[in-house]
C-alpha cells in the first residue's frame, strides 16, 4: 500500500506503474498511472 507523499512503483504484466495515494474528504484513493520512459 503506498503512503502519502511517497509513490510506490509496481509491475503489472512487465509494465511500470506509479502508485500514488490521494486523501480526498476524509477518505483514501489510490491512483495508478503508467510510467512512461
Amino acid at each position: 500500500m503506498p503512503e502519502a507523499g511517497r509513490p510506490t512503483y509496481i509491475n503489472i504484466r512487465g509494465v511500470p506503474y506509479r502508485a500514488e495515494l490521494l486523501e480526498e474528504n476524509g477518505r483514501s484513493r489510490v491512483r495508478i498511472y503508467p510510467v512512461t520512459g
